[in-house]
């Protein structure tokens, strides 16, 4: 990595030395308390200047946002069936609304525009294997890939889809709309269910969901670290 920029020319320039190599500077308290004769050691400041820069990489058109979650859709299938399908490109639509940016050929997206709902889990640490296998078998050809999972389902009472009880959150929607060009799907929150266990105070306790995230980048699940801080506290001092 290239340094930052600094001011250590005055390093190499000896005539700013002289004030170290004479004796007579160092034995004088008078040349201690002359601020002019401190004014070589200005540079020694370990601060990177304002607008200094690194080393960047281009990397092309990538969509590298950090934590990416990863989300357990649930659907319906003709039969009656229960679906479930990993997705990561998932985010909050609006206050009561989710977003997805799902395939129009996926088993999921073709069940959730036939019944209008579906519900949204997140992944945990410790049901990784289950959430990864729904992701890399398709529904189109493993119609009963929740039972080869392990995955528990129970019908909502909200809307038209399963819930896979395994997971402690679980986000009931209605279909909004879907966009097949875009493939943007967004869903209205009928309900959100949660497990006791993972509540402390009656909030979630991140903590003890300990949800998985997505490496984008290199294809990694990466679980939530610690908290670092306050949300809209921790800038205030520099207000």
């Amino acid at each position: 990595m290239t340094p930052f920029p600094s001011n250590d020319s005055n390093h190499s320039n000896t005539a700013n030395h002289t004030n170290h190599s004479n004796p007579a500077n160092h034995t004088n308290p008078a040349n201690h308390a002359n601020p002019a004769n401190h004014a070589n050691h200005t540079t020694h400041s370990n601060t990177p200047p304002q607008g200094g820069t690194t080393m960047r990489k281009n990397l092309g058109r990538k969509p590298l946002i950090y934590p990416q979650p990863v989300l357990i859709i649930g659907t319906y299938n003709e039969d009656g069936t229960p679906n479930a399908m990993n997705a990561a490109w998932g985010a909050v639509g609006d206050d009561h609304q989710i977003f997805l940016c799902l395939s129009a050929d996926h088993k999921t997206t073709k069940n959730l525009r036939r019944t209008g709902a579906f519900t949204v889990h997140i992944a945990q640490e410790q049901n990784m294997k289950q959430s990864d296998y729904v992701g890399i078998v398709s529904g189109n050809k493993v119609p009963d890939k929740v039972l080869r999972s392990g995955l528990h389902a129970e019908r909502s009472t909200h809307v038209d889809a399963p819930i896979f009880t395994d997971y402690a959150i679980c986000m009931e929607c209605e279909l909004d709309s879907y966009e097949p060009e875009h493939c943007h799907c967004f869903g209205n929150i009928v309900n959100t269910s949660v497990d006791d266990a993972i509540l402390t105070n009656g909030k979630v306790d991140v903590s003890k969901l300990r949800p998985l995230t997505f490496d984008i980048d290199c294809a990694n699940y990466v679980a939530l670290g610690p908290i670092a801080g306050k949300a809209f506290k921790e800038g205030k001092d520099l207000k």
